[in-house]
């Protein structure tokens, strides 16, 4: 499995497979784009190793419910938190920004994450 070339994919493009694989995303309203852009972003391949490609890939013998666990189990390892944000957690994010609780916080950038950014700065 040498050479393993994965572009990003528009919709028109996805077949019957790629559609199956995507459709629980969409369903719980969660963004997939994920799907079309790690092959592109060497630190969310990082975890996969050498063979992340062949998990994406249709050279493989994984069914896409069994390539969805996983990419996901795969992904929430390296989360400091031990496991996969949700939209949820960004909402909280947001409610806090908004809240008076948060009224004396000025420029500040607040990293939803689980961790990831700082163990990207410390290591």
């Amino acid at each position: 499995m040498s050479n393993v070339v994965l572009a990003p994919l528009t919709d028109d493009e996805l077949d019957a497979d790629q559609r199956a694989l995507i459709a629980p995303y969409a369903e719980r309203d969660r963004d997939y784009a994920m799907f079309r852009t790690m092959l592109h972003n060497q630190p969310a391949m990082a975890p996969f190793g050498s063979w992340g490609g062949y998990i994406l890939s249709r050279a493989n013998s994984l069914t896409s419910r069994q390539r969805e666990i996983v990419i996901h189990e795969k992904r929430a390892k390296n989360v400091p938190i031990g496991r996969m944000g949700s939209g949820a957690d960004t909402a909280f994010a947001a409610l806090f920004r908004a809240s008076d609780e948060a009224g004396f916080i000025t420029g500040a950038i607040l990293p939803v994450d689980g961790g990831s950014s700082i163990k990207l700065a410390v290591g």
